[in-house]
């Protein structure tokens, strides 16, 4: 996992951005941030791996999130701190 400041740099206020890998049966990933609003990002394949690339917006972290598979069935969630740099 990969992820740093946009904007103005600051980790603890700005958003922040990332990279992270996902299990191979990954479509895609749904943030929910701490304000009640959620992210959907969708997982790429690369180099025969799958990845994530995700948003935090300035002020909010990551409480909780869900993987979902090709048929939309979900096939991991996690508590938010995994998602936080």
């Amino acid at each position: 996992m990969t992820c740093g400041p946009l904007a103005d740099g600051n980790l603890r206020t700005g958003p922040i951005s990332g990279l992270v890998a996902a299990a191979s049966d990954v479509r895609r990933v749904v943030l929910k941030y701490s304000g009640g609003s959620t992210g959907t990002f969708p997982a790429a394949a690369a180099d025969g791996n799958w990845l994530v690339g995700y948003a935090i917006p300035a002020h909010l972290s990551v409480v909780h999130s869900e993987e979902y598979g090709t048929s939309g069935q979900v096939v991991g969630s996690t508590a938010g701190t995994p998602w936080e740099c």
